[in-house]
């Protein structure tokens, strides 16, 4: 039993955090590749899934979900899709505007979902989000300067 539960932790720290897929086929015949990031938002953490095979559907409201090959949909999950990321809440749904995970706040377009880095503007107010895929991509800068000399406040808009 000591070695199984040995062999398990190993195998469990091994997979680490990211997953890379090579390709995958989405309904419309596109390639998809991608890379998958778990969260941690509301405290759950999910299992690991690549975007491979997996496809995008369009609910009767405007809003998406994704689903996996295996057909269960993506929760709670960071997905890279094409080269850009998008964030699935507890409900499944692409999500927009302001997300928090992880005690971040990262901000997704209105209308693509897509996860905003750099300088943009929201209701008025510039923020910076990082650039970097350091592990903190997307994450809102809060109380510092930027890495082009801005500064920004605790709330993570530019202070004129």
């Amino acid at each position: 039993m000591k070695k199984f539960f040995i062999a398990a932790l190993a195998a469990t720290l091994a997979l680490g955090t990211m997953i890379t897929a090579q390709a995958a086929d989405t309904t419309d015949g596109t390639v998809v590749s991608g890379t998958y990031k778990r969260s941690t938002n509301g405290g759950r953490r999910r299992g690991l899934k690549s975007p491979a095979g997996g496809a995008w559907e369009k609910l009767s409201d405007g809003t998406y979900k994704y689903h996996f090959a295996e057909g269960l949909e993506a929760t709670d999950y960071w997905l890279e899709i094409d080269g850009t990321w998008y964030y699935f809440g507890h409900d499944n749904i692409m999500q927009t505007g302001w997300v928090k995970d992880d005690g971040n706040w990262y901000y997704m377009d209105l209308k693509t979902g897509a996860l905003f880095t750099g300088w943009h503007e929201i209701s008025g107010k510039w923020y910076y989000f990082h650039e970097e895929g350091d592990g903190f991509k997307g994450t809102l800068m809060v109380n510092c300067e930027t890495p082009d000399g801005y500064t920004v406040d605790v709330n993570g808009a530019l202070v004129e």
